[in-house]
């Protein structure tokens, strides 16, 4: 996939949206959700833009807090350093010529969309992103840097099923697999379940900079409890709820609302709560009453398990592309697994059906970029890896 494209529309898009709070400044300085913007729809899936890359380019660009190490309300306990394989155990490569991997996720390398399920497919366009909607790829492109994208539904034999045009943030997709969320150009909040065949407007007029976080229930016709949760990157506006009958509401109503949102499930809402004087905090919420469940400064939350307790996260301060490591937080809040590349990256995460984190990572010194299996509990395993490639250019795309 072209990655001049994503670094041009990535640029461009940064342009504008200085450009247009530096008129608003009024003589205040940027706030980190101000910067970010819409610059963090081009990230896949569930939540906001990868924290690394987003913070680095943000703490070059202007002067903000950005998630840091230890600050006020860091009073984690000392946790115990998380297994890290030096020499982890090499599993048969797979790539885009075989099928049927059985990793528990998808994703695509170069045109070609490797199924955990099936076969692979050849794609009839370079894809930024994607996710899975039932049997469908639905891959993100952006054919004229405009910073409005097009959604291509692909199915099993990569033919374009539906195009949808016009959409400015998401798509984000619930943990089962059957419904996305996204905004259009007309300020629309969608809702389409894969069975449905069309998308339902659930919400209108949330603002210019209305960023779909997380979507959660099965989310047809008939949910009653579907909710979709958003941020904003207006660096005011607090992250809302979205009911199933059209209601709005914020995340958190007692007056101490979260700065963002970084994920959420049926359980549980990730958020970042403060970024001020160089430090970072983020909590995570009891999805029903709202009540902390774990605050901490030592890491940024990246995303929830669809299932169960598990949290991955990574260090709390943004230093270049991507990260420098990944780990999996097990119900205690200790590190139960942790990928760390030697003199490398950590680009990207989702979460497997049967609870595993794929994670891709590029290792400098080999010029590789590699695909990871972490298990809690176990080393991490290296399940594919492609020689020769440049850093700032992904071979893998992990599928939501």
């Amino acid at each position: 996939m072209s990655n001049h494209h994503e670094d041009r529309r990535w640029e461009s898009e940064m342009s504008r949206g200085l450009d247009a709070r530096a008129r608003d400044l009024d003589g205040a300085p940027f706030s980190l959700e101000q910067v970010k913007g819409r610059a963090t729809r081009i990230r896949r899936r569930r939540r906001l833009a990868a924290a690394g890359a987003v913070l680095a380019v943000a703490a070059v660009l202007v002067p903000v807090g950005v998630l840091a190490g230890q600050g006020p309300g860091g009073d984690d306990p000392e946790l115990p350093p998380a297994s890290r394989s030096s020499d982890p155990t090499v599993v048969p490569t797979t790539g885009s010529d075989a099928g049927g991997t059985g990793l528990g996720a998808d994703y695509v390398e170069g045109r070609t969309w490797v199924r955990s399920d099936g076969a692979p497919v050849r794609l009839p366009a370079a894809y930024d992103a994607g996710v899975r909607l039932g049997d469908l790829l639905v891959g993100v492109r952006n054919d004229d840097d405009t910073g409005i994208d097009t959604l291509d539904l692909v199915d099993g034999d990569g033919d374009v099923t539906e195009s949808l045009r016009g959409v400015v943030a998401g798509p984000v997709v619930n943990a089962e697999g059957t419904a996305i969320a996204y905004v259009t150009t007309a300020g629309e909040v969608v809702v389409r379940a894969a069975e449905e065949g069309q998308g339902r407007t659930v919400a209108r007029g949330l603002g210019e900079s209305v960023q779909p976080a997380a979507l959660v229930g099965a989310c047809d016709a008939d949910d009653s409890g579907c909710r979709l949760y958003v941020s904003h990157g207006d660096g005011t506006s607090p992250p809302q709820v979205v009911g199933a009958d059209g209601s709005v509401r914020e995340v958190v109503e007692d007056g101490s609302a979260p700065e963002a949102l970084r994920d959420a499930n049926a359980d549980a809402v990730a958020a970042l709560v403060s970024s001020e004087g160089g430090t970072g905090c983020s909590t995570l919420y009891d999805a029903g009453s709202l009540d902390p469940l774990f605050d901490t400064c030592r890491y940024a939350l990246l995303d929830l398990a669809p299932t169960g307790q598990d949290l991955a996260v990574t260090h709390a301060d943004g230093d270049g592309e991507g990260h420098g490591w990944v780990a999996i937080l097990d119900g205690d809040r200790q590190e139960a697994a942790r990928l760390e590349p030697d003199d490398g990256t950590v680009r990207d995460e989702v979460w497997t059906e049967d609870g595993a984190l794929l994670v891709t990572a590029y290792e400098r010194v080999e010029r590789t970029w590699t695909l990871w299996r972490l298990v809690p509990g176990s080393e991490p395993e290296r399940v594919a890896g492609r020689g020769g490639a440049a850093e700032d250019a992904p071979t893998y795309r992990l599928v939501g």
